[in-house]
């Protein structure tokens, strides 16, 4: 007969799941078969891709495939020595740090540990205890899965795209290219990425216009990121601007610098910025170095304190920027989630200039966001913008009004509203834009979006009501062709004076994850197709 089990460290849930001799975090989340093939790696890609989109009307809830994912993150990341490898041991005074704690491992993988201050808070607890050695690294989440896929003897197909191209032509100008390559150097750890702009193009070019290279290191962090870019200066002579930035392993930036590179006058350095963390990982300090003729001492522009207690689930941060000083105030449920914030930004004088705030309502699914700033007129805050939203069960907005007073007299003199709806496989097939431009009540302009998906053909439509009156014109069309695994390989925009047709120029297939999230084009904001773990009931 078999039994349930259930698994916790400290007073962390991780799950259940029914008694067997090898049980995983898919296990846990109740995902019995993991994505394996192209079809379905290449489903959770684009679902994973699409929700880290700062698109709030895209995103959806995350799949049983994050929350595994979030889970093998929080164990490997408790790891003592660091090395998956060698299986995960988690210190016994962990155990008890987290003794009275909660987790919510319900939310968008490659956003767990930046939004999820009770963990930074265990992570900063362990290391100032003097566990793992007083440093903490924390792991890319591609480099946690291909951990947990090589501990259960799975070798996934996951496909990236190898190049991709769009021919522009417009009334105005003559025809021109666009084409980006990208390579990944398993041995250097190295993704390239080159591009050239603009130019009149039959194949792929051989030199290009900008040039980024991330050095990753073993656990899958971003190390340095460099950027080279072809620009000229006013006397139309050409130079180099060489952008440099370095990660410490937990993948936060530490030093930022701007060089220009001139045949002339050789390397010319422009400025520079050092970053400081404290031990839970939030930012403390931005310091601005200046290079020209003569010397400047380094200057302070950002200054940054916080303060977390996880008894009474709120979070306070302040930050001092030049002559302003913004005091924000967090606040969370039992599950980590987010139930609103309240800011406050006073002058070099102490004097209060703006307020904002937010508040999330997690039974009525709906959030209320305010922004306040000092009046010239009365010299008093008065409400510059509010913003109501309202969100399904799968957490995508399908109602939203913001409300705007420009001149700060206490009326609103602006209101723009959004609808969308979605169809049973999540594709968001319609929505509408409204606009009343003087806040006498008539819609002043309308803007729609009509999304038709098939098997292998997507068409997106855009039209617009300039006057509002019900009269809408075409401003776009776009067709894209997809491939038997819902892939994108070429697509045409057509608008009224210009034409772009883009296409992917073959896919890579690697058997391991990382760089999960670092090849391939740029996640296309408006490809919503019918994703794999819904129409398998995974949700």
């Amino acid at each position: 007969m078999s039994c349930t089990e259930s698994f916790n460290i400290g007073g962390i849930q991780l799950g259940k799941a029914l008694a067997k001799a090898q049980l995983s975090p898919f296990d846990l989340v109740g995902l019995e078969k993991p994505p394996v093939s192209e079809a379905e790696t290449s489903k959770v890609l684009r679902f994973i891709e699409n929700n880290n989109l700062p698109m709030p009307e895209n995103k959806a809830l995350p799949i049983p495939f994050e929350a595994a994912t979030n889970i093998a993150a929080f164990l490997q990341a408790l790891d003592e020595d660091s090395n998956a490898t060698n299986g995960v041991t988690i210190p016994a005074l962990f155990n008890t740090l987290a003794q009275d704690k909660q987790l919510d491992f319900k939310t968008h993988s490659s956003r767990y540990f930046n939004y999820q201050p009770t963990f930074r808070y265990l992570i900063g607890q362990g290391r100032m205890k003097g566990l793992w050695g007083d440093s903490k690294p924390l792991m890319n989440y591609a480099k946690v899965l291909d951990y947990l896929y090589n501990g259960l003897g799975l070798k996934p197909t996951i496909p990236k795209v190898a190049s991709d191209w769009r021919d522009y032509t417009d009334s105005s100008t003559l025809a021109r290219s666009t084409a980006e390559v990208y390579d990944f150097d398993e041995t250097k750890q190295q993704l390239i990425k080159k591009i050239l702009f603009y130019r009149l193009l039959s194949a792929l070019p051989t030199d290009f216009d900008m040039k980024i290279i991330s050095s990753y290191n073993p656990l899958g962090s971003l190390a340095t990121k460099q950027e080279f870019i072809i620009d000229y200066d006013v006397s139309g002579d050409k130079i180099t601007l060489d952008l440099k930035a370095d990660y410490n392993q937990n993948n936060w930036i530490t030093y930022f610098s701007h060089k220009d590179i001139d045949p002339e006058q050789g390397v010319v350095q422009k400025y520079a910025e050092n970053y400081d963390y404290n031990s839970y990982g939030y930012l403390t300090s931005v310091i601005y170095s200046h290079s020209n003729s003569s010397y400047v001492e380094p200057t302070l522009i950002m200054s940054r304190s916080h303060d977390y207690s996880y008894t009474n689930k709120t979070l306070s941060e302040i930050v001092t920027r030049e002559k302003l000083t913004d005091t924000t105030h967090y606040l969370y449920d039992a599950l980590g989630r987010s139930l609103g914030y309240s800011t406050e930004t006073k002058n070099d004088l102490g004097k209060i200039v703006a307020q904002s705030s937010s508040t999330m309502d997690w039974s009525n699914l709906t959030k209320t966001i305010t922004f306040k700033n000092l009046s010239e007129q009365s010299n008093e805050l008065v409400i510059t913008e509010q913003t109501l939203l309202k969100y399904d069960p799968q957490w995508r907005v399908i109602d939203s009004k913001k409300f705007k007073d420009t001149n700060s007299d206490k009326v609103w003199d602006a209101m723009e509203a959004y609808q969308a709806n979605y169809d049973n496989a999540g594709n968001r097939t319609y929505y509408v834009q409204q606009l009343d431009n003087n806040g006498d009540g008539k819609v002043d302009q309308n803007k729609r979006e009509i999304l038709i998906a098939s098997a292998n053909k997507i068409t997106i439509t855009q039209e617009q009501d300039t006057k509002g009156g019900g009269v809408y014109n075409l401003l776009s069309k776009e067709e894209r062709a997809l491939d038997n695994n819902g892939n994108w390989i070429s697509k045409t925009l057509n608008k009224a004076d210009a034409t772009t047709t883009y296409q992917e120029r073959g896919y890579k297939n690697y058997s391991n994850w990382f760089p999960l999230y670092t090849t391939g084009a740029e996640p296309d904001k408006q490809l919503i197709i019918q994703e794999f773990f819904i129409n398998n009931g995974v949700f």
